[in-house]
């Protein structure tokens, strides 16, 4: 641009006009399209969408089943006495083998959605199964926790001090041997619930 002026050429910029198509009144009105979700779709409130926009998405049509299909023509024992032109019976075969192909592949996609189903299903109760296992295990813990009475909740009081000077010393300490200490366990049963 600068050697542009030094040579005595004039610059020319390109003129960009903006128009404004709606008013300050309809957008300041606008109320958000109704599957309006921040950052992912729609329009937000205050920000009108241009113009013939519908404001609720389009209703997803039900999967097509395979009833659904019109059932092929019955052909009358008179039509099939006529044989008609070499090129109307390749039509006539084309027609029946299409019709067999969407009953074939209607029936798949049934089949399949069905299938989906359970899956879904199965998942859904495995998640159960291991959200309650958890659960057992977690409230079996805090129960072990509680009827410790060295355990941290047990020994310290609201102001971290501790109590171990109120608790009872049932059984002195004895001496195990070697193989004694090997198998008796270490701490909780259970370890801590993730």
């Amino acid at each position: 641009m600068s050697l542009l002026i030094q040579r005595g050429l004039k610059a020319t910029l390109p003129v960009v006009r903006i128009s404004v198509c709606h008013s300050s009144t309809q957008s300041s009105s606008y109320g958000g399209s109704a599957n309006y979700v921040p950052g992912k779709q729609g329009y937000a409130p205050g920000f009108p969408p241009p113009k013939n926009f519908r404001d609720a998405p389009r209703e997803k049509l039900p999967p097509m089943l395979a009833s659904d299909l019109p059932a092929p023509k019955a052909k009358s024992q008179g039509e099939q006495a006529v044989v008609g032109s070499a090129a109307r019976q390749y039509r006539e075969k084309l027609r029946e083998l299409r019709f067999g192909y969407m009953h074939d592949h209607l029936v798949g996609q049934e089949a399949k959605r069905k299938q989906h189903k359970k899956s879904l299903a199965k998942a859904r109760e495995v998640q159960l199964d291991r959200r309650e296992k958890l659960r057992k295990e977690r409230a079996e813990y805090e129960t072990q926790v509680r009827d410790d009475p060295l355990s941290a909740a047990n020994v310290l009081n609201a102001e971290g001090r501790t109590l171990l000077g109120n608790a009872d010393a049932a059984e002195p300490s004895k001496e195990l041997s070697s193989k004694e200490r090997s198998t008796e366990p270490v701490g909780y049963r259970l370890a801590p619930p993730r």
